[in-house]
């Protein structure tokens, strides 16, 4: 495993294709377009916070990474759906992951009304995921950098 270093934090990377959704692909070119994204959009510091932090935790290759579930995005990779799918696959889901996501939809060039409609889905669809993880007891409380990007974006 080696580290790359955006000047904004540091990446553990297995320049190998890890990623189901993305099997012919190397995390690296993963990285650079999720990197790309938030620096095209000035995205604020504390996204890539998590950005680290979800990367550096390798959570697709142990729980899985689908991207958008239920609709698929116009672009792949996406910074919100990654950061969405840390959030719910390691335990964090729920309202606080939910709003962040359509805060980062609008950021990254989705309209306000499309953001509010897959708010909506995720919020009715996603009870499911939430539920399943309060009976399998895998609910984890929000991590600081996820709790900064929340206050910072609500």
């Amino acid at each position: 495993m080696k580290m790359v270093d955006y000047n904004l934090g540091k990446f553990n990377i297995e320049d190998k294709k890890s990623f189901e959704l993305y099997p012919e692909i190397k995390e690296t070119v993963i990285l650079d377009a999720l990197v790309g994204e938030c620096m095209r959009y000035d995205l604020p510091t504390e996204v890539f916070n998590v950005l680290i932090e979800a990367w550096n935790s390798r959570f697709w290759v142990t729980k899985g990474y689908d991207g958008a579930t239920i609709i698929k995005n116009k672009k792949h990779p996406s910074i919100a759906n990654f950061i969405h799918d840390y959030h719910y696959r390691c335990g964090y889901a729920g309202l606080k992951s939910d709003v962040i996501y359509k805060e980062l939809l609008k950021l990254t060039g989705y309209s306000n009304s499309l953001a509010i409609r897959r708010y909506g889905l995720i919020r009715v669809f996603g009870s499911f995921f939430r539920v399943r993880h309060k009976v399998r007891g895998n609910v984890s409380k929000p991590s600081f950098n996820m709790m900064e990007l929340y206050l910072q974006l609500k």
